[in-house]
C-alpha cells in the first residue's frame, strides 16, 4: 500500500559493543534540475525537493543492462 502524501524522514543507528551510534542515511532519487542561487548550487530531487549541492554524496548515470553479446562459432 502506498504511503500517504506528505513529508517523511528516517534515521538509522547501529550498535558497537554497548553503544548506539547514529548512521548516515542515504537515498537515491533522479535529479530534475541544478539551480544556482545566492547561496550557491542546489539540486531539485524528484519526489524529495530541493537540497544543497553539498548534501550529495554521489552522482551517477542510471544503471542499464548491457545488450546481450552474440557469440559466433566456427
Amino acid at each position: 500500500m502506498p504511503a500517504a502524501a506528505g513529508r517523511y524522514s528516517f534515521t538509522a543507528e547501529y550498535q558497537t559493543g554497548t553503544e548506539a551510534v547514529a548512521a548516515d542515511t542515504l537515498l537515491r532519487a533522479p535529479i530534475d534540475s541544478v539551480l544556482l542561487g545566492a547561496d550557491g548550487f542546489s539540486v531539485e530531487l524528484r519526489g524529495i525537493g530541493e537540497l544543497p549541492f553539498t548534501a550529495l554524496r554521489e552522482i551517477r548515470n542510471a544503471v542499464t543492462e548491457a545488450p546481450a553479446q552474440a557469440s559466433a562459432t566456427n
